[in-house]
């Protein structure tokens, strides 16, 4: 429980966002398991009431130890505790290995997928985003209204924000063999911005960006990564988010 509130992964992305929500599930098995087996004579009703109080107060405590509590987190708990069940009504070598194996499977299952987009975007790049479930769902994210709605063809509608954007915010490490960022864009509507924007490793916020307009119908957006991976001091710098956004003015404009 100290480690829930206390210890953090030494770097932040998805699969380690996914590890830290997901270890929830098998942290609540054992504290479940652990409670069960030092109070023996504990009712049932008991001792599913003690799980599910400790699970809100883990939760609350990161009010003050600085964490971000969240009802997901909670839910995640009590899957970690339902799995448990088994173990409510008697401990046996048996039943604790399958406590301890679907909880650890459940526990697996978010970060495998994440894990898996990895690979599955190592191997295509460099192809960054392409119109399928899988990407849509894994690998981007939006302020905006965003549907797959035909094979090869994703539909933006712009968002009433002050940047609608759509962010593809984790990307393969190495792009010193490519010179351009490349969109094929369809603009069904007038003549509207399209700006192709970066984040640098290490540095919060857009690092550089590069403003477009688009016609009407079919355009071909090509931006020079030199103008993108250049810092300040004339240092070549490590791409990690890539963002296509407009501006408040273009909200219910959309783009393919």
């Amino acid at each position: 429980m100290l480690a829930q509130q206390f210890v953090e992964f030494p770097w932040r992305n998805a699969l380690t966002s996914a590890l830290n929500n997901s270890l929830h599930i098998l942290l609540f098995t054992a504290i479940t398991a652990l409670i069960r087996w030092s109070f023996p004579n504990l009712s049932l009703a008991k001792l599913i009431a003690c799980t599910m109080l400790l699970a809100f107060a883990t939760e609350g405590a990161q009010l003050v130890t600085g964490g971000s509590p969240s009802w997901s987190d909670i839910f995640r708990d009590l899957i970690g505790i339902g799995i448990a069940i088994p173990i409510m009504a008697a401990i046996t070598p048996l039943r604790v290995v399958l406590v301890i194996a679907v909880s650890l499977t459940a526990t697996l299952i978010h970060p495998s997928v994440i894990f898996a987009s990895y690979q599955a975007r190592e191997a295509r790049f460099p192809i960054l985003y392409e119109s399928t479930a899988w990407d849509r769902n894994i690998i981007s994210r939006s302020n905006s209204t965003v549907t797959i709605t035909a094979p090869d063809l994703t539909h933006i509608i712009w968002a009433e924000t002050r940047w609608p954007g759509f962010h593809l915010p984790e990307t393969v490490q190495d792009w010193s063999q490519y010179r351009y960022i490349v969109a094929e864009v369809v603009n069904p509507s007038t003549v509207q911005p399209l700006t192709i924007a970066v984040r640098h490793k290490g540095i919060r916020g857009t690092s550089a960006f590069q403003r477009n307009e688009l016609e009407t119908g079919d355009n071909t957006v090509r931006v020079e990564l030199d103008k993108l991976v250049k810092m300040r001091n004339g240092d070549e710098a490590e791409i990690v988010h890539v963002i296509l956004h407009t501006q408040r003015a273009f909200a219910g404009h959309d783009i393919y």
